[in-house]
């Protein structure tokens, strides 16, 4: 336990179990010393002896089984460790191909929101390693701190995502609409104002003011894009 605890955080609770089994187990060697003795003097009646030994068995299953509960509490504290580890891994790999994703996208820009979002959860991951790198561990705020990163790395994936498929849904309904341009010249003025939009990466007004234009052309159209979207992306 003395060395345990150059590693690991233990709460009150821990390492008063661990105490009281320390005293069980003092307890049990005195009694042993006692027994032995009356054994050596042979003046106790051997039905006391036994109800003595017995008694003294079923307190040492009972040690055993809350060290064996003990043992099962540092390998949990061992795993939980290797496990946030692993995940941290995980999660920082996860926002390197986001990055690279982004980087590669042949979009006009990312929103700053995006970038904003792709910080701060760099940033939880970081705290995340701090927490593991704290001497001793303390696995509560480990979990914590992990808990919060995989949080704010699930966000920021989600909303890059949305803003992406934003931005592709943009392309293809601008894309479908040419068809009317030349002929609706609202519609083709109502185009100009999405691809302004699309331009300074404000991939959701631009789709919402194409799929307006296209709608009131082509009622319906939207939901035939859409489809053909996904057909794409599966």
């Amino acid at each position: 336990v003395e060395e345990l605890k150059q590693t690991y955080y233990f709460d009150d609770n821990d390492l008063e179990k661990y105490m009281t089994l320390e005293k069980l187990l003092q307890q049990l060697k005195e009694q042993l010393i006692e027994l032995t003795e009356k054994v050596e003097k042979n003046n106790e009646a051997s039905s006391h002896l036994r109800a003595d030994l017995e008694a003294a068995f079923e307190q040492l299953e009972k040690i055993e089984s809350e060290h064996e509960q003990f043992k099962e509490r540092i390998h949990s504290l061992r795993k939980d460790e290797i496990e946030a580890r692993e995940e941290i891994k995980r999660m920082n790999e996860e926002i390197y191909k986001l990055n690279r994703k982004l980087r590669n996208s042949n979009l006009p820009g990312v929103p700053n929101r995006i970038w904003d979002l792709i910080e701060e959860a760099r940033k939880k991951n970081e705290l995340v390693l701090e927490a593991l790198e704290m001497k001793p561990l303390d696995i509560v705020q480990v979990q914590k701190s992990l808990n919060e990163a995989k949080n704010a790395v699930t966000l920021t994936i989600e909303t890059t995502e949305e803003m992406l498929e934003q931005a592709f849904l943009t392309e293809q309904v601008i894309q479908y609409a040419n068809r009317y341009r030349s002929s609706n010249p609202i519609l083709a003025a109502e185009l100009m104002e999405s691809e302004k939009l699309f331009r300074k990466a404000e991939y959701e007004l631009a789709l919402e003011k194409a799929a307006r234009a296209i709608e009131d052309v082509e009622p319906g159209a939207l939901k035939k894009i859409e489809k053909y979207q996904e057909m794409i992306v599966s």
